[in-house]
């Protein structure tokens, strides 16, 4: 598929720019753990991307009084900025895919909630803090509600046609699909091809979306 109007990409930092998956599903265990519930770490992993509410909706059979719920979110926030946040690392090239970009006349954008400490870091472990906008949503990240690829949009005074969005989840595609932005998808996240099926276009990682720029959606254009 070739789209000749882009504008903008815009970039979900975890599982896109960084291989953070596994911290954040550990933060998560670690902070279900000291509340005495034991959750496979494999199966948290699978969830990350879902708001904090949903995912434990996924992993605990009963409903938490909202108390508990906040004090395991907060709880897993210190946690992976404390601890798990050092282990995370770069995919290969991310810098140089986002000098190309930049360098196509794209515009690079990210939703930051509230001027999320996290984001800051995952920036700069991705060495992208001068090269991507950040944009302020609404809300808390852990619990965010809507879609925050409408409130780009939004802020940004775009079209769905004007944007492209790089994600590597299906909770990545779904959001792209409900906001009518189309999404190249990269396989970095974890997840097989089946779940990715709505991308239109499909890559093992950054460092193959830069290889393949020409011909990709972003790099075809008039």
């Amino acid at each position: 598929m070739i789209i000749s109007q882009i504008k903008a990409v815009m970039l979900p930092v975890d599982g896109v720019l960084v291989d953070s998956h596994h911290a954040h599903a550990l933060a998560w265990r670690l902070a279900l753990c000291a509340h005495r519930y034991d959750v496979p770490l494999r199966k948290l992993r699978r969830l990350i991307g879902l708001r904090a509410d949903q995912l434990l909706c996924e992993v605990l059979d009963t409903p938490l009084p909202r108390h508990t719920t906040q004090s395991i979110t907060q709880l897993r926030h210190q946690l992976f900025l404390g601890e798990t946040i050092h282990q995370i690392r770069p995919f290969p090239l991310v810098p140089a895919l986002l000098a190309r970009m930049h360098d196509a006349g794209l515009r690079l954008v990210v939703g930051d909630f509230s001027n999320d400490a996290a984001l800051t870091q995952l920036l700069a472990i991705a060495d992208a803090t001068e090269r991507v906008e950040r944009l302020c949503l609404p809300g808390e990240p852990e619990q965010a509600t809507g879609n925050p690829v409408i409130s780009a949009l939004v802020q940004l005074g775009y079209t769905p046609t004007d944007v492209v969005m790089v994600g590597s989840t299906p909770y990545h595609c779904h959001a792209a699909e409900r906001a009518g932005v189309p999404l190249i998808a990269l396989r970095c996240g974890g997840w097989e091809d089946g779940h990715l099926s709505r991308a239109i276009a499909l890559y093992d990682d950054p460092a193959d979306l830069l290889a393949n720029f020409a011909t990709s959606p972003l790099g075809v254009r008039p």
